[in-house]
């Protein structure tokens, strides 16, 4: 068959959507015959592998570089496993990658900025049913609140973020949770209450 180069590409471009509709085995034969070769599932599923260990790569890399400090380094390598995370629609990943990126600017003092990336991470947690991301981000939440000294607010986080850390059974995380919350009511000189959170973090 002798098509000119334009007519091919169209041909080739309207065939491709007719993916979406048509059995592959009726699609392929057709492209076959402009010269197209259809990825197989092994293929693209070899090729998603790949990119999610290059996304997981950046990310430990990331938290290599955030533990020295050097968080402009980390920021990029978070942004970087954002991208392909996003691109091979690894949700969990998604939800990780905003949160680290949140902890990146509250470590540098941009609390608003961090807090719609701790949001963003939030909204994915609770779609996928990710329950430790979710408390994860609700205790960033009440972090970032707390040193905008908007208390109240770190409050109400950080007792949705102790709920579900006591809900899944994270003992460890539970205790950090209640360390936080007696120094928001520290901060609000309410001593009583911050000395019973503390001695229940000890327990």
């Amino acid at each position: 068959m002798h098509l000119t180069r334009d007519l091919q590409m169209m041909l080739k471009k309207a065939l491709q959507i007719l993916l979406i509709a048509l059995p592959v085995t009726f699609a392929e034969l057709w492209l076959l015959d402009f010269g197209v070769r259809l990825p197989t599932v092994e293929v693209v599923a070899q090729t998603v592998d790949q990119r999610k260990l290059e996304a997981d790569r950046l990310f430990e890399e990331g938290k290599k570089q955030f533990s020295n400090s050097q968080f402009e380094e980390a920021l990029q390598l978070w942004q970087q496993a954002l991208v392909i995370y996003r691109e091979i629609g690894d949700r969990q990943g998604e939800a990780e990658s905003l949160g680290y990126l949140g902890a990146v600017y509250s470590s540098l003092a941009e609390y608003e900025q961090a807090i719609g990336f701790y949001e963003q991470s939030l909204a994915i947690a609770r779609e996928i049913g990710y329950r430790l991301g979710e408390a994860n981000s609700l205790g960033s939440l009440g972090a970032a609140y707390e040193s905008l000294a908007k208390h109240e607010q770190a409050i109400d986080f950080y007792e949705q973020s102790l709920a579900i850390y006591r809900e899944i059974g994270d003992r460890q995380r539970e205790a950090g949770s209640l360390l936080n919350f007696g120094n928001t009511y520290s901060s609000l000189a309410d001593y009583e209450q911050a000395i019973d959170l503390y001695e229940q973090s000890l327990a």
